[in-house]
């Protein structure tokens, strides 16, 4: 989860399921935010949603109990950014060394350039998968007229 605190700085939360932690990443750890209250909002919003889903969307949610109590919740010790403006590719970053289970410290400023550099292309190279993908369809579209 990417998660904005008060309209311009980004940091992440991530709920792992699998090993029952909340863990919290922040790049700028000199701002004063409660992360406690934070994860436990968002824990408790994953106890709403699973309840919607079943009971307003009809869907086979599991009556496997959630309980946001059996979660830890832990400071992912992000490494600091060292400007103004690299909170969220520290974000980003911070979240793929957590998928691909690497050490966060890999996520650091002297990186950011190349990190920026990838989201970038990737971002560009998926809008252009997109774009065909629009231009075929158009295209079975027409055919079967």
């Amino acid at each position: 989860i990417n998660a904005e605190y008060g309209g311009g700085h980004w940091y992440l939360i991530i709920i792992d399921n699998r090993k029952k932690v909340v863990k919290y990443f922040d790049s700028q750890v000199s701002s004063k935010r409660n992360y406690m209250e934070k994860c436990k909002e968002y824990l408790e919003f994953v106890v709403q949603y699973r309840k919607y889903l079943k009971e307003e969307r009809g869907m086979g949610i599991t009556e496997q109990a959630f309980n946001p109590n059996d979660y830890a919740i832990i400071d992912g010790k992000s490494c600091q950014q060292t400007n103004s403006f690299d909170c969220g590719m520290f974000a980003l970053g911070n979240l793929y060394a957590y998928a691909v289970e690497l050490d966060v410290k890999v996520v650091n400023q002297s990186k950011m350039v190349i990190f920026r550099s990838k989201v970038m292309y990737l971002n560009h190279h998926q809008s252009k998968l997109q774009e065909e993908d629009e231009r075929r369809r158009r295209e079975r579209i027409r055919n079967k007229r």
